[in-house]
Order: C-alpha cells, then sequence, then structure tokens
C-alpha cells in the first residue's frame, strides 16, 4: 500500500512540475509582450491627426512628437494659405509647386518645379 501510495504521489509531482513549467513558460512569454508594448508606447508619446477620405482620395494632418523630435504632416493635393475673410493675397503649394499671388488674384511669383 505505502509503495502504491509513494507511486501515485510521485506521479502527481511529475505533473505538478510539469504544469508549472508551462505556466512558467506563460509568463515569461506574457513578459516578453508586456515590455515589448511598453516600448511601443514609450516611442510615441502623442500623436492627433484628422483624416477623411472620399472615392480613395484621402486628405488630412498628423501631428506628432516622440519626445525627441516632432512632425506636422500635411496630406493634399493643394494647400491653401488664405486670409480669414476669404479674399486678398494667399499662398498656395500644388503640383510640386508654391504660388504666391496678390491681393487681386494675379500671380506674384512661383517656386518648384512647373
Amino acid at each position: 500500500m505505502q509503495a502504491s501510495a509513494l507511486s501515485t504521489l510521485t506521479t502527481q509531482c511529475a505533473s505538478l512540475s510539469s504544469s508549472v513549467s508551462v505556466q512558467g513558460a506563460s509568463i515569461t512569454a506574457q513578459s516578453i509582450a508586456i515590455s515589448t508594448l511598453n516600448g511601443n508606447v514609450a516611442a510615441l508619446f502623442a500623436k492627433s491627426s484628422l483624416m477623411i477620405e472620399a472615392g480613395n482620395v484621402i486628405t488630412g494632418w498628423e501631428n506628432s512628437t516622440n519626445g525627441q523630435t516632432s512632425s506636422f504632416r500635411i496630406r493634399a493635393d493643394i494647400f491653401e494659405l488664405v486670409p480669414s475673410n476669404g479674399s486678398g493675397a494667399r499662398t498656395e503649394y500644388s503640383n510640386g509647386n508654391w504660388r504666391v499671388y496678390h491681393p487681386n488674384g494675379v500671380l506674384a511669383t512661383r517656386n518648384g518645379v512647373w
């Protein structure tokens, strides 16, 4: 009877040891995943954006920083700076060139590729 009990305890101990090993591997994998996630979060401190899409055409802006470098990106086919009243001198960018217009709408200068 003692031999049978000892054999049962040995089997249970081996099974428990195997279960602990499996749990240890699982905990290690989760710890690595959490560390990786923490590193990814630390790399991107802040980001804001506004993107809209219609007919496979996307426009918008993105502002981000990782605590050391900041960026401001604009995604648009045409970019214009106009007075708040909507008329007057303006600056426009499209097709690889900048254009500046007088208040009467006449082109003053252009720079870039045309």
